[in-house]
């Protein structure tokens, strides 16, 4: 075509126009190629896609297929040995819960024996068979009505009473009791008592055997009118005095210890007051003991 107006120089809108063209024809490659590339990346991205889809398709059916059935284990022939014994030892087994049984039950078995005037207790042993005696009661009548076999609630209560009457008559005695022998009888009925009000009875007993015996031991003591003899009543005493609850008792008790006190206080005035003549006393004797002794003559010599 023509050229524009004003333009003298000769082919510029030749050149222009090619420029325009090739211009437009990279604008328009450009554009083919980022179409390309985006066609390229979402038809890569819908492969992928599509291959994820199809692992966990896979995931999915290995969780539902069934697992491997396990080997069936071959079962061995079973040793006519190994029955053998388990069934001795099963029968053993039996035998030693009868064996136990039958001794408990002998152990709760209690028998009475009147021979000579005296009562004895057997007590059946802790095995099948078999009593031992375990007690002789002087003086102690039989039931009226015989058993052949009685229980612990039935026999308990005649030693029982048996020991406690012997405690008593030993402390029922002119002079000084024997403790040893009182003490020795109420631990006795202590093992056959049968309750606890029996037990109680007999360790009341037991407190006031030993009250008695720290008491006279306190006497004792105290008779040597020493200031160790009153300490050593003090403290036998104040011992004593814990083994009651009565009042009374408690009240004699703590009267005996202010006794005792005060002969210590008076003993120890006494001693304080014969101090200065001792030490008074004792230059003298060092002087005479420092005086200068005779000498006897010397024997004359011929």
């Amino acid at each position: 075509g023509r050229c524009r107006e004003g333009c003298r120089r000769e082919g510029c809108c030749r050149k222009a126009a090619a420029e325009k063209a090739a211009a437009e024809k990279a604008a328009a490659e450009k554009a083919a190629a980022e179409k390309a590339a985006a066609e390229k990346a979402a038809a890569e991205k819908a492969e992928a896609i599509k291959k994820a889809a199809a692992q966990q398709s896979e995931v999915e059916v290995s969780y539902d297929a069934e697992p491997p059935k396990p080997e069936k284990k071959v079962k061995k022939p079973s040793d006519p040995m190994d029955t053998t014994i388990k069934l001795i030892a099963a029968g053993v087994a039996f035998f030693m819960i009868l064996i136990v049984g039958a001794s408990i039950s002998n152990s709760l078995k209690y028998y009475l024996v009147e021979k000579q005037g005296a009562l004895q207790i057997w007590k059946g042993k802790f095995a099948p068979l078999g009593k031992k005696r375990i007690a002789i009661l002087p003086g102690v009548p039989a039931p009226e009505e015989p058993k052949a076999i009685y229980s612990q609630d039935e026999v308990y209560p005649l030693a029982y009473e048996y020991f406690i009457d012997k405690a008593d008559a030993l402390m029922d005695v002119s002079g000084i009791p024997d403790f040893e022998g009182i003490q020795t009888a109420l631990k006795t009925a202590l093992e056959f008592s049968a309750s606890d009000e029996m037990q109680r009875i007999a360790f009341d007993r037991l407190d006031t055997i030993d009250r008695l015996t720290l008491t006279y031991k306190a006497d004792l003591a105290s008779s040597r009118g020493t200031i160790e003899g009153f300490q050593t009543a003090i403290g036998l005493l104040n011992d004593a005095g814990k083994l009651t609850s009565d009042k009374v008792q408690k009240e004699m008790i703590a009267q005996r210890i202010a006794a005792h006190e005060a002969a210590i206080e008076t003993l120890t005035e006494q001693t304080a007051e014969n101090q200065p003549e001792v030490e008074n006393s004792v230059p003298a004797v060092e002087n005479e003991s420092a005086a200068p002794q005779a000498t006897e003559p010397e024997a004359e010599t011929h």
